[in-house]
């Protein structure tokens, strides 16, 4: 049998422990009500944005990047240039000036001697001739010739026969000191390059043939003569 106090110790303990009792299951409630509240306010939001979450899970916020649209590029061509037309020039004519001369040339070779003869004439001084006549040689003396300007009329000389009457006939002794008999040498021969300038006047525009002779040591072993034709067509 227990005694007074035991009992008292015992009835205390009873109350105190339906006390704890009572407050777990306030507690334990108050939990519940607490979760109940929590899920019902996911819902809610869960409902609000379209998600549904599952009671007592954590649903991190969806991060939406935000999309870059890259702008488009369009390249445009460059405008076509436009080429100005060229400003035309025009020129004056340039006239080129006629050469008043004309030229005429021959040339004639034998035994070592060359004869060349050029006729000039000028067209401001129609039927006017000027005729060269150059002889070359590597060993000559005592040049001289003759020009026919026509197949009629009396020659012209030139050279040592220069002086002498044209229709007069040279002889040897007239141009050798007491020539030697046989031929010898001519003692004064040597290189020789010498030129003649003669002239003669015929109608304009005729057309004509001119005859040049040429010789050089006139009797002696040197001797060389040259025969020159040429046409000639005079300016009108």
């Amino acid at each position: 049998m227990r005694t007074d106090d035991e009992l008292l110790a015992h009835v205390r303990r009873e109350a105190t422990g339906r006390t704890r009792r009572r407050r777990a299951v306030v507690g334990g409630a108050a939990v519940l009500v607490m979760a109940v509240g929590a899920g019902a306010l996911a819902a809610d939001r869960s409902d609000r944005h379209g998600v549904a979450t599952e009671p007592g899970t954590t649903t991190e916020p969806t991060t939406t990047e935000p999309t870059t649209t890259e702008p488009s590029t369009t390249t445009t061509a460059p405008p076509t240039a436009t080429t100005e037309p060229y400003a035309t020039t025009t020129s004056p004519a340039t006239t080129v000036p006629v050469d008043p001369r004309v030229t005429t040339t021959a040339r004639g070779e034998s035994n070592g001697l060359t004869v060349d003869v050029v006729a000039v004439q000028d067209r401001h001084r129609p039927g006017e001739v000027e005729l060269t006549v150059r002889m070359r040689t590597a060993r000559g003396g005592r040049p001289f010739g003759d020009v026919a300007w026509t197949s009629t009329g009396v020659p012209a000389r030139f050279g040592v026969t220069e002086h002498l009457p044209p229709d007069e006939v040279i002889e040897c002794d007239e141009l050798m000191w007491d020539p030697p008999e046989p031929l010898t040498p001519d003692p004064v021969a040597g290189p020789l390059d010498e030129t003649y300038t003669l002239h003669h006047t015929y109608p304009p525009g005729v057309r004509t043939t001119v005859a040049i002779t040429a010789w050089t040591s006139f009797c002696s072993l040197d001797q060389a003569v040259v025969d020159v034709v040429l046409d000639l067509q005079v300016v009108p």
